[in-house]
């Protein structure tokens, strides 16, 4: 019989079971054709002979399985017999009796999950499935093939315990064997009909169509415990052991490794025995267990087998499944990917944690002695893991010292002194490999000596020695060296004079600046007035020879002044000048003079408020930059005659570290409270002062000013930290006490029957306002104002612009404002009306009041231009008509900020309810809300979203309730955990949904533009840049590039070609560079932007000497994008980077980042600190006045006891909590038992003695202290400091462990590079609204919304803004539209669009802009031909095609892409050709030009020979063919028809289909554009901007076929996108270049 075989996953036991079958079939065949000779003639014997073998012919197939979603179908042996099929599970269990029971089978006592006999029924059908499409084509009279299945034991266990029905489907091999050699058996089983026995013809349909089809099967993977093996990570040397990556068949994020033992290729006798292999395989086991029992923390970084051995189980062949320790990569592999990226001193901290973790190996007195690339793993955090325990050598054990040689990876050198110093010589040549980043080689270990002889670092002398084998007898030894021999590192701590000679200036002061007035003079400083404004002096500060403190201090201050310099803040005198002369050794200060008097309370009562604001407004926007005054008071307060008001001496110098600080204008506990503390009260005493509030004394005039001080007073936690709480009851006195509700008086004329007096409330604060044309006049309007009581008619004169008559209010009791009345609404404003009748109106009071809103002019303006109808178009000659202009006045952006702000909550998805919310008729704690919908709006969250319901009133939002998703549907929403608000909930109220994380983003957001809006950011007046209308100078900081710095960024990519920065490229640079301080970038698709920024990063750092860059863009994909470039340009130009990436999630940081990821950067701190407990601990025995080898001593005793009992202690007490779970109480009650054991035999014989020394533990440790202090002489206060010292760095270390310790904000502060996304970069851990950094990038800015932006521009000292408003803007929901619209007086949703165009643009096309803004214009993606298109329809003809070579394989490919540009035109179909919509108008799809595209996809998956061309021209994973759908539905239903279609795999795999708004900085050599829309009035939907469109068209680098119904874009949308790009084909049309094709008859037709 021939058997194929699949490689993978079958067992070598299934494999020799196959083999006997296959031998057993194979040998009565030849049996029979040698006896056809024999009995030749022979009678009734020999005419048995002459009848063929009845399984001669018969065909099997080995260890594969059927594709299927569900992975099911894993066939160990099928074999297709002369007459039925069989499918063979193969189970080689040994030793102890299968039994079954209740569809489960036991080994023994062990239960080994569902009866195979069950499991291989359910393969039998699945077969059968897939055999019934092909029943017509079998030859047993179409019938087809009966499939039997069969359980074959090949173990030794005795399976006469099963049940009857699976007994009798279960057999042994032998039995087996004998079925398929024995016909009378055999048929005897099966019963075959005669008809049947013509199966074997029907073997190649078999295999065509399945068996080896191979889009029907697969190799079966290899399979241990629920571990499905991948691909092979390790092979041993002499094939004892092969290790696979393994996934797990729950869960496929779950992870490990299968080993593959094979103990034929041991020879040894114990690897032939039951008892020697599991000697062999248990001997790693009981290292670990040893490890686990001794030093927990060390066990924390083993790799240990997840598989229990027995000896039944462990045969010839035997799998067993390994932790795969998370995060970690072996040796090589972490070298290879993060070696280079690690600084000297981090390889170096490296090296010490690896040889720390054999330090504590070898004091448990065990030696791993098979150290190497295969047993040690890394992790991006600098963790170590240890693996591969099986040749360890453990002293008063027994060893496998016999085998060791065989079992070990590395060569076992016996010249050594012992087991340890063997692994110090490994541990010497992986340390040099580390160092060096070089991968573990045989050619690194050979050259090793020599290397180490010729450096000359510290550390290589230290390697060298332990490489020798000689100097250190274990790891301890090694580690001490390294630790000690490190040259010191005092001097990065300690102060130099050098530091400050940046400051240092020759002249002496009086030179500088000389005295015109003096104003005081001390012996220590004096301060007089000099032309140049205030000169402060402080005296006697030599730069020269200058003390340690003081030099800090002084240091301290001179970068304080040029932080402050820097800032240039609008209320703080100008810093003209400072340093220290060196000729009169002085420290000083020049401030511009401010021309103004000081605070006086009484005098300037009359412009008090103004002076009150603007002083909160300064001191919050000192403190937000880091600044704090310290000594508030009046005279520091200047006031000029225009009002304005200044902060003087914010920076003040004292000779010792004494803050300056009054008593007068400062907390009572003054000199416990920060100087940011000083300057709230001071704020607060200096307004109650000007107020005429007595301090801490309610006052009916400033009822909540007052209030709000006593409330700071009596706040003993938060008293005065922060200014949040004064300021709300400064700006919005109304909030904190008797809320009013504004109405405007009016008068109704009427001469018909009289009115009751009307009042009309806002809903929730909101008059909706709507406007209509008034018909009965022919002109003017009608403004219709709805709310609480009724509605209200006013006749508007848009001429005059002023109301001049209205109707009789209509009066109504509904307790809200109806949704149509909402919806219809342009306008909300925040007053009500109060109407009563008059002889005549009277309307000048509502007059007066809405000249105030902008709003309303615009809302106005906004309907009049709707007014304005469209004519059909006519195609008889015209004259042109004059448009008529109607003005509307931009609004401003500051105006747009705050309206996205108050309405972001109506961009969630929501529900209108249909009734009164109810009980759930089960579960009394849940309720249920009901409406009615087409889709279900809580779609958009994932399972592990925390949703919750909240209700919108005014501004605010109010939680309702949890949602219970799983539990939720289309139209009903289930509430847990709800508030009694949820019962006030009435029909029709709207309930909005949002996530916890999107409140947390909306609050870092809202905060942010809040603190530009409020001017508190960095760049004071940051929000005036984006205004349409800004026209600010830009400042000049007078940089510039030469050719030479330039030239650094030419470099050869991959491929051999010159990359380097155009010269377009060069202007934008320099231009960038020069002007500030907020920049702004273009950078079109294919212009090189990524690099750009990165050669402006590297500039930034290595010439500008910039220290703190921060770079986020809206996609993690785009971060990693740049941050990887920048590193690669640092890199290869050997400039030092300190990067840190910050995510919530290591997955989405690439993984060349993730030695840079936030988390593994603490992960290194806590590893090193760790390793180095010892010898910080020890560097500080001269402080604590305790020597050396008592610190030795009491570290080594707090190692081996003192943390044991600790730990006993703590699990004591623990277990004593009545509320603990049974299972937990009985795993602490198992680890208490083990470390009482543990602990028991490292105490003193003395202490044994007493057997109930386990009751007295903190007397043991006391005892065991006491003796060492009397042993080494110590007292018991210095004891007691030691002891103190070591708990704290015990205790520092689990906090940096358990995340407490918010490195996160420490990193953010000091790291060069701080990148991260717009939205996480804010994460409240992080705290980055407290830092500044130099540089702001934000990549991809012209996607993200106005608040985005903010969080890290609120940061910046300068601002770069790259991204490309032609392509996507942000993205806004309809419901959000809807509430802008109506925030700001715009009719509709749709009049919306341009207005909430990104902010990117708004300050681009502005005055300001078009003086700082820079363009890339040269672009190395699309093809010529397309870029052309793309520039001359989307950038004005400005962008320009650089070089860029065309992969030639265009020459035989489909008519519809043999042009560089395609249209597949669609129209001559008629109405065939239209859209087709499901649902709803914006869920539209196009089965025509799904056909068209479809049948282009046939053609390439035809072209085997292009399809080969173009596999080689991408990535593995990447896609070649992008098919772009300009709607979501279209986007499924072509994804559909391409899975019907059948097309091959490897077409398969070079195809991507999505949406567009999905493809923005993506690309393929081929785009495929759906236009999907056509309808019979050319509606063009979203499609008359042309954002998208560009990004459709603008991904495609070798070839764009756009398959469209051409008509719909021609006439009256001919001005349109899609307008402009048939027209400029039309006039350009070229067989190679422009085209458009038939998509029905698929031949050229030329250009019309």
């Amino acid at each position: 019989m021939d058997i194929k075989y699949w490689e993978g996953g079958l067992e070598r036991h299934e494999i020799d079971a196959i083999k006997k079958i296959e031998n057993v079939l194979s040998t009565s065949n030849i049996q029979k054709q040698k006896g056809k000779g024999t009995n030749k003639g022979q009678g009734f014997e020999a005419l048995q002979a002459l009848k063929k073998p009845f399984n001669e012919g018969w065909k099997g197939y080995a260890g594969f399985r059927f594709i299927n979603k569900n992975k099911q179908g894993e066939i160990d042996l099928l074999i297709v017999t002369h007459c039925n099929i069989l499918i063979v599970e193969l189970k080689h269990w040994n030793g102890k009796p299968v039994t079954s029971s209740n569809g489960k089978w036991y080994w023994g006592d062990e239960d080994r999950g569902k009866s195979p006999v069950e499991v291989t029924r359910n393969k039998e059908f699945l077969l059968k499935n897939l055999l019934k499409p092909f029943a017509g084509r079998f030859s047993n009279a179409n019938f087809t093939p009966r499939v039997y299945s069969l359980v074959v034991m090949t173990g030794s266990s005795n399976f006469s315990g099963l049940n009857k029905k699976e007994l009798a489907e279960t057999l042994s091999l032998n039995d087996f064997c004998k079925l398929c050699k024995n016909q009378k058996l055999f048929n005897d089983r099966f019963d075959p009909h005669s008809k049947s026995e013509v199966l074997l013809n029907d073997v190649p349909l078999l295999e065509k169509s399945l068996l080896l089809n191979d889009k029907k099967v697969e190799a079966k993977p290899l399979s241990v415990e629920g571990w499905l093996g991948q691909e092979q990570i390790f092979e041993h040397p002499n094939n004892v052991y092969k290790e696979f990556f393994a996934q797990s068949e729950a869960d496929k994020n779950d992870h490990a490794i299968i080993r593959s033992w094979d103990f034929d290729n041991l020879s040894s006798h114990d690897a032939k025995t039951p008892d020697g292999r599991i000697k062999i395989v248990s001997r790693e086991r009981e290292v670990l267990t040893k490890i686990k029992r001794e030093n927990r923390e060390l066990y924390e970084h083993c790799v240990s087998s997840l598989t229990i051995p027995t000896k039944e189980k462990i045969t010839s062949q035997y799998n067993e499944v390994v932790e795969l320790p998370h995060g970690h990569e072996r040796l090589n592999d972490f070298i290879a990917t993060y070696g280079e990226n690690l600084s000297i001193e981090e390889r170096v901290n490296l090296v010490r944690v690896l040889v720390a973790r054999f330090a504590d190996l070898h004091q448990l007195q065990l030696a791993h002695r098979d150290i190497g690339n295969h047993s040690i793993w890394f992790s991006t955090g600098q963790r170590v893991a240890l693996s591969n325990f099986i040749s360890t050598f453990a002293r008063k054990k027994e060893t496998v010292g016999d085998i060791r040689d065989e079992l070990s990876v590395y060569n076992q050198d016996t010249s050594y002194s012992s087991p340890y110093h063997y692994d110090v010589v490994r541990l010497a040549i992986i340390a040099w490999a580390i160092i060096g980043a070089e991968r573990l080689t045989p050619s690194l270990e050979r050259t090793v000596s020599e290397k180490l002889a010729q450096c000359d670092e510290w550390y290589a002398e230290i390697l060298l020695k332990a490489f020798e084998g000689k100097t250190f007898a274990n790891a301890s030894e090694m580690l001490d060296a390294l630790v000690e021999q490190e040259p010191s590192k005092e001097a990065a701590f300690s102060f130099s004079s050098k530091e400050l000679e940046r400051f240092v200036k020759a002249n002496k002061i009086s030179k500088l600046h000389s005295e015109i007035e003096e104003i005081s003079d001390t012996d220590s400083k004096e301060v007089y007035r000099a032309e140049t404004g205030i000169v402060k002096v402080w005296n006697n500060i030599n730069p020269t020879d200058i003390n340690a403190g003081l030099g800090v201090r002084t240091l301290s201050f001179l970068e304080r002044v040029e932080k402050l310099q820097s800032l240039n803040l609008s209320f703080i005198p100008t810093v003209v000048d400072y340093g220290i002369t060196a000729r009169d050794s002085s420290l000083y200060l020049v401030s511009e003079w401010v021309e103004g008097e000081p605070l006086d309370p009484y005098r300037m009562r009359n412009r008090r408020n103004d002076i009150v604001k603007s002083l909160i407004a300064h001191v919050e926007h000192m403190h937000s930059l880091g600044f704090a005054h310290g000594d508030l008071k009046p005279e520091n307060v200047i006031v000029d005659k225009q009002g304005d008001v200044y902060i003087i001496d914010v920076l003040d110098f004292h000779h010792d570290s004494k803050e300056l600080l009054n008593t007068e204008y400062s907390p009572i506990d003054v000199e416990n409270s920060s100087a940011f503390e000083r300057d709230n009260y001071a704020v607060m005493k200096i307004t109650a002062e000007l107020l005429e509030v007595e301090w801490g004394t309610k006052n009916d005039n400033f009822e909540a000013i007052s209030l709000a001080i006593i409330h700071e007073l009596e706040d003993v936690d938060f008293g005065f930290k922060e200014l949040t709480r004064f300021k709300d009851a400064v700006l919005n006195p109304e909030k904190t006490t008797t809320p009013t509700v504004e109405l405007i008086n009016i008068e109704i004329g009427s001469n018909r029957e009289g009115f009751e007096p009307v009042t009309i409330y806002p809903d929730k604060g909101k008059l909706y306002v709507s406007i209509e044309e008034n018909r009965s006049k022919g002109y003017g309007l009608v403004v219709v104002f709805s709310g609480l009581g009724g509605v209200q008619k006013l006749f508007f004169d848009d001429a005059r612009f002023e109301f001049e008559h209205g109707l009789r209010p209509i009066k109504s009791d509904r307790s809200e404002v109806s949704r149509r009345d909402i919806e219809n609404a342009v306008l909300e404003l925040p007053f009500g009306l109060r109407i009563s009748q008059g002889r005549a109106s009277y309307l000048d009071n509502i007059n007066r009041r809405i000249r105030q809103f902008y709003s309303f002019e615009n809302a106005v303006k906004q309907f009049q231009l709707k007014q304005h109808k469209v004519k059909p178009i006519s195609f008889e000659p015209q004259e042109q008509i004059a448009e008529v202009q109607v003005n509307v006045k931009p609004i401003s952006t500051s105006e747009l900020w705050q309206a996205i702000l108050k309405t972001e909550t109506e961009s969630h998805p929501y529900v209108e309810l249909t009734g009164e919310p109810r009980a759930h008729k089960d579960n009394k704690d849940t309720l249920i809300l009901p409406y009615e919908a087409d889709r279900d709006p809580l779609d958009g969250f994932t399972a592990k979203d925390q949703v919750e319901a909240i209700i919108v009133d005014g501004e605010e939002d109010y939680f309702i309730g949890e949602v219970n998703l799983s539990a939720s549907g289309l139209n009903r929403v289930q509430l847990s955990r709800y508030t009694p608000r949820a019962y006030r909930l009435k029909e029709s109220d709207t309930i909005f949904f949002r996530s916890k994380a999107d409140k947390s983003s909306f609050n870092k957001r809202k905060n942010a533009l809040t603190r530009i809006l409020d001017q508190d950011s960095v760049v004071e007046n940051l929000s005036d840049y984006f205004e349409p209308d800004c026209t600010l100078d830009p400042t000049d900081y007078d940089l510039t590039v030469t050719d030479e710095d330039f030239k650094r960024y030419d470099r050869e990519d991959d491929n051999g070609n010159t990359i380097k920065l155009n010269d377009k490229q060069r202007i934008a640079f320099q231009k960038l560079l020069r002007f500030g301080p907020l920049s702004m970038l273009q950078g079109p698709p294919g212009t090189g932007k990524t690099e750009f920024i990165a050669a402006f990063v590297h500039y930034l750092i290595e010439k500008q000497g910039t220290e703190r860059i921060l770079l986020v863009s809206q996609s993690h994909e785009a971060v990693n994008t740049a941050a990887e470039r920048i590193r690669k340009h640092c890199g290869r130009l050997k400039t030092n980077l300190d990067v840190v990436r910050f995510s919530r999630s290591e997955s989405t940081i690439s993984h060349s980042l993730r030695d840079a990821y936030s988390d593994n950067i603490v992960s290194q701190k806590v590893e090193q600190f760790e390793t180095q407990l010892k010898y910080r601990v020890l560097s500080l025995a001269k402080s604590l006045k305790a020597p050396n080898d008592y610190l030795e001593a009491y570290l080594e005793l707090d190692k081996q006891l003192l943390s044991l009992i600790t730990e006993q202690e703590n699990a004591l007490k623990e277990i004593d909590d009545s509320d603990l779970e049974a299972k937990h109480k009985k795993a602490i009650k198992k680890q208490i038992g083990e470390r009482k054991s543990l602990i028991n035999s490292r105490l003193p014989q003395s202490i044994r003695v007493n057997k109930d020394w386990h009751d007295n533990l903190s007397e043991i440790r006391g005892g065991l202290i006491k003796d060492l202090n009397h042993e080494f002489a110590i007292e018991h206060n210095i004891s007691s400091s030691v002891q103190r010292l070591v708990k704290l760095s015990k205790e520092m270390i689990k906090v940096m462990q358990s995340g407490n310790a918010n490195m996160d904000e420490f990193l953010a502060r000091s790291k060069q590079l701080v990148a991260g996304t717009c939205v996480g970069i804010g994460n409240w851990n992080i705290d980055i609204a407290t830092n500044q950094y130099d540089w702001i990038i934000i990549d991809e800015a012209a996607r993200s919304i106005a608040s985005e932006l903010a969080i890290a521009m609120q940061v910046g000292k300068r601002i770069l803004l790259v991204g490309d408003h032609k392509q996507l803007p942000p993205l806004y929901t309809d419901p959000h539209k809807k509430a802008l619209a109506r925030h700001l007086g715009i009719p509709s949703s749709n009049d919306i669009d341009e207005l909430i165009e990104s902010d990117f643009a708004r300050a681009f096309e502005s005055g300001y802009g078009q003086q700082v803004g820079a363009k890339l214009l040269v672009q190395y993606r699309m093809a010529p031909a397309i870029g052309s298109l793309v520039s001359q329809c989307f950038y004005d003809g400005e962008l320009e095609n650089g070089d860029r070579k065309i992969p030639d394989i265009y020459d035989d490919v489909p008519n519809e892409m043999s042009a560089f540009t395609t249209w597949i035109d669609t129209s001559h179909l008629g109405k065939q050709a239209k859209h087709q919509e499901k649902g709803s108008r914006y869920n539209i799809y196009n089965e025509k030009e799904a056909e068209a595209i479809v049948g282009v996809l046939k053609q390439v998956d035809e072209n085997k020979s292009f399809l080969s061309s173009l596999l080689e021209q991408v990535k593995e994973g990447e896609a070649a063919i992008g098919i772009i759908c300009m709607y979501a539905e279209q986007k499924r239903y072509l994804r559909r028809r391409v899975k019907q279609s059948g097309f091959s795999d490897e077409l398969i795999k070079l195809l991507n289909i999505d949406t567009v708004d999905s493809y923005q900085g993506k690309e393929n050599r081929i785009i495929i554009l759906s236009v999907t829309r056509s309808d019979q009035r050319q509606s063009s939907g979203f499609m008359y901007l042309p954002n998208r469109i560009n990004v459709a068209l603008s991904r495609a680098m070798d070839r764009l076929v756009i398959v469209g119904d051409k008509r719909m874009w021609q006439g009256k949308n001919s001005q349109l996108p899609f307008g402009k790009v048939i027209t400029y084909m039309e006039e350009n049309a070229n067989e190679s270049l422009y085209r458009f094709v038939d998509a029905k008859t698929k031949k050229f037709k030329k250009a019309v």
